[in-house]
């Protein structure tokens, strides 16, 4: 149980970063300007592969793919709320065959858009460069 002021800016935490869920099991709800979705049935999973132009190459269950805040960062979006389930992204080609350059690439889900997520690609020393990417989704 948390004391009453560690509970107070949890919630404001939570509720700053859009609903996230607290360790007891309750849940605020989601605020925002953002679309609504429905959450995926357990053990539904997605995948996309974005080239480092922003452009969806393929997947499943991904909608639509972007570049919307310049060099290296990427929002990926699926057919429903991904809010609850894990997000694994590794640097790749879009082929079939072929080997990725070192680099970062990291994932989070999207502030107001529960449909999507967020990815950020980077070389070796930490810039932000465009490179393309391989997602999968758990729910």
């Amino acid at each position: 149980m948390l004391p009453y002021r560690s509970l107070f800016w949890a919630t404001a935490l939570a509720a700053a970063l859009g609903g996230q869920a607290f360790a007891d099991g309750h849940n605020l709800p989601i605020k925002g300007p953002h679309t609504q979705a429905t959450p995926p049935p357990a053990g539904t999973s997605f995948t996309a592969v974005v080239g480092a132009n922003g452009n969806l190459v393929r997947g499943s269950g991904a909608t639509a793919a972007s570049q919307p805040e310049g060099k290296g960062t990427y929002e990926v979006d699926f057919e429903s709320d991904v809010t609850g389930c894990a997000y694994v992204a590794t640097l790749g080609q879009t082929g079939s065959k072929g080997e990725a350059d070192p680099g970062d690439v990291t994932v989070v889900g999207r502030a107001g858009n529960p449909a999507g997520i967020f990815v950020e690609t980077a070389n070796v020393q930490g810039a932000l460069k465009n490179r393309a990417f391989q997602i999968d989704v758990g729910c």
